[in-house]
């Protein structure tokens, strides 16, 4: 059972918006090695709701991030953001061109329900704490909300405490159920540690190669121009002059 399906989805970008020149350096960067028949999606949080620390940035806010989600559009970039909440959703429907749902919120079904009803492309983030069977009712629960263009995420399970691994066997079962499937290959790196942050995304490519043999279509990275002073998830976002030969590895 080999499947290496042609990848179709790239969501890709820092993990938070810093600033607007930024978002445009990675999304330049990263447009000019998408191959033709690939859709490339700018990724960027407009907050960070869900933090380890109560210092840790959360972001500049809801009118920052419109603005440079319009530009990016404006330019020819598709947008995909983040939602925490169902006024989220409608507040960002004219300014990006797909939603997400982070792994902590896939089982708010009011959420859920939400981005179903916008029409928009949807990427659905399996929490650390479901099983491949649990995975697959997330699926059920979008057909059954009136989704017509929507991915399961796998982005690793929790093993112990503070350490994810991941269940590869996932995609699998998902693909069976009928399921269109994708493969958060920076947070999967995510490791306990001392720190608030913390991965090693130098396990990013091998992962994300493993999950194109077992079926991934689509394929979610974090990357920065320097991680090091990126203001979240510092340890697994994959350095931008790195990010091509990544990328390659998948395409």
């Amino acid at each position: 059972m080999v499947y290496l399906n042609k990848v179709m989805k790239i969501f890709a970008g820092p993990c938070l918006l810093e600033s607007e020149e930024m978002c445009f350096e990675v999304a330049e960067t990263i447009s000019k090695y998408i191959p033709d028949g690939v859709d490339y999606y700018f990724k960027a949080s407009f907050s960070k709701a869900n933090r380890s620390s109560h210092n840790s940035f959360t972001g500049h806010g809801y009118d920052f991030a419109i603005n440079v989600f319009e530009k990016l559009r404006k330019s020819g970039y598709k947008v995909i953001t983040d939602v925490h909440d169902v006024v989220d959703v409608s507040l960002f429907s004219n300014y990006v061109d797909a939603f997400q749902i982070p792994a902590f919120l896939c089982r708010q079904n009011n959420l859920l329900q939400a981005v179903a009803e916008s029409g928009k492309l949807v990427n659905v983030k399996k929490g650390q704490f479901l099983s491949p069977r649990q995975a697959i009712l997330l699926g059920e629960k979008m057909e059954a909300y009136g989704c017509k263009d929507f991915y399961i995420c796998e982005r690793g399970t929790s093993f112990g405490y503070d350490n994810l691994v991941v269940d590869f066997r996932t995609i699998h079962k998902l693909k069976s159920a009928g399921f269109k499937t994708c493969f958060d290959a920076t947070h999967s790196t995510q490791e306990g540690g001392e720190n608030t942050t913390s991965g090693n995304w130098l396990y990013a490519q091998p992962l994300a190669q493993s999950a194109k043999i077992w079926g991934a279509e689509a394929f979610f990275f974090e990357t920065h121009p320097s991680p090091k002073d990126a203001l979240s998830d510092k340890d697994c976002q994959i350095p931008l002059t790195m990010f091509p030969s990544v990328l390659d590895s998948i395409l």
